[in-house]
């Protein structure tokens, strides 16, 4: 068996042991979920505090599985986003914002995903 037959085998033997497509699936859209809510979260809760604002907060965009209002953050939880992710995104009023609230409330995502 040469090299290229030896690394198809390995690659075979790994898929093999892998859990079913099913499975594999639904376990990351379960783990993407909090994941990324977790982070956009990160960027509303400092949009909300620098610039007293009203915050809309999504996951996903297709297969919506919850609508939240906390306090003025609102919400919208879905199983998937495009092309099958699950993606996530903020919108908020940036009009009185500065170079400086852009900057924090950009940074906070990746703060609280890491926190």
């Amino acid at each position: 068996m040469n090299l290229i037959q030896a690394l198809a085998q390995a690659i075979v033997d790994f898929m093999d042991q892998s859990p079913p497509l099913v499975w594999a699936l639904l376990a990351i859209v379960l783990a993407n979920i909090p994941v990324i809510a977790l982070h956009e979260a990160g960027h509303a809760l400092a949009a909300r505090r620098l610039l007293d604002v009203d915050v809309d907060l999504a996951v996903g965009s297709i297969g919506r599985l919850a609508d939240l209002q906390l306090g003025r953050v609102r919400a919208r939880v879905s199983a998937l986003g495009p092309y099958g992710g699950a993606g996530g995104s903020v919108q908020f009023d940036h009009g009185r914002a500065t170079a400086r609230d852009v900057l924090l409330i950009a940074l906070a995502g990746p703060a609280a995903s890491l926190g």
